[in-house]
């Protein structure tokens, strides 16, 4: 896996990961891993396209994953695909975790 990391800040760290997988299947990659990166101040969305796809903006055939997901089983804030599971996942996690320290 190929890291790149960049100081952004007096303490920000950001983690620029970018995974694509040598094997491929008709042309594109098994896995591929993309996450954003700030470029010149501005944020820089991380597009995956594979067949499991992983990133900000994902477009997997099997699976995908991202704030933007497409695929066979995606899930994300915004979910195409066969199967899916948008934000009502992270809601009920969240939800459920936190009402007991709310109140």
């Amino acid at each position: 896996m190929r890291r790149r990391t960049e100081v952004v800040g007096w303490d920000e760290e950001v983690v620029m990961v970018n995974y694509r997988s040598h094997r491929t299947l008709f042309g594109l990659p098994l896995v591929h891993l993309a996450s954003g990166q700030v470029v010149d101040g501005r944020y820089k969305r991380g597009i995956a396209r594979g067949w499991i796809a992983v990133g900000d903006i994902s477009l997997g055939i099997l699976f995908s994953m991202g704030g933007v997901a497409c695929g066979g089983i995606s899930i994300g804030g915004v979910g195409l695909g066969l199967i899916r599971r948008c934000e009502t996942i992270i809601y009920r996690i969240c939800y459920s975790h936190f009402s007991g320290r709310l109140s």
